[in-house]
C-alpha cells in the first residue's frame, strides 16, 4: 500500500475511534488541540504500519512492535501536546483504543477478503463455462 493510502487509512480509523471515545465519555469538549493532536497521532500510527509490509517478521511480530510504535508515538505526544494527569490511565487507554482500532480493522479487512472471494467465485464459474480446449491461441512469430 502507496504512504498516502496509508495516512488516509490511519486519519480514518483515528478519526472513527476519536468520536468513538467521545461519543461514550463524559467529558465532550473539542478543542483544536486535540483535534491536531488525533490527526498527527493517526497520520504516524497509519505510516508505521509499514512494519507489516516487512516479510520475516510474523504478524504477531508486527504487531507488538506496531503496538508499541503506538504507545512512544501517544505517550510523547500526550506529555508534549497535551496535559497528562495519569500515566496508568492513558496506557490503559491506549490499549482500549489500539484494541478498537484493531477491531477495526480486522472487520474492515474481512469485509474485503468477502468481496474478493465472491469475485474469485464469479470468475472461477465463468471459467468453468468455458471450454478451454476449443479455444485456439494465436502464434505470435
Amino acid at each position: 500500500m502507496e504512504l498516502s493510502k496509508r495516512i488516509v487509512s490511519g486519519l480514518g480509523i483515528g478519526s472513527f475511534v476519536y468520536l468513538l471515545l467521545l461519543l461514550m465519555s463524559s467529558k465532550k469538549i473539542v478543542n483544536s488541540n486535540s483535534i491536531i493532536f488525533v490527526f498527527c497521532i493517526s497520520i504516524i500510527i497509519g505510516l508505521a504500519t509499514l512494519i507489516f509490509d516487512i516479510d520475516r517478521f510474523s504478524f504477531l511480530t508486527c504487531l507488538v512492535i506496531h503496538y508499541l510504535i503506538v504507545n512512544v508515538v501517544v505517550t510523547l505526544g500526550s506529555f508534549f501536546l497535551m496535559s497528562v494527569e495519569n500515566c496508568t490511565e492513558l496506557l490503559t487507554s491506549i490499549l482500549v483504543i489500539y484494541a478498537l482500532s484493531y477491531l477495526v480493522t480486522y472487520i474492515k479487512m474481512r469485509a474485503t477478503s468477502r468481496e474478493l472471494d465472491s469475485l474469485i467465485k464469479i470468475i472461477q464459474s465463468r471459467d468453468k463455462k468455458i471450454n478451454w480446449t476449443n479455444v485456439k491461441y494465436l502464434d505470435r512469430k
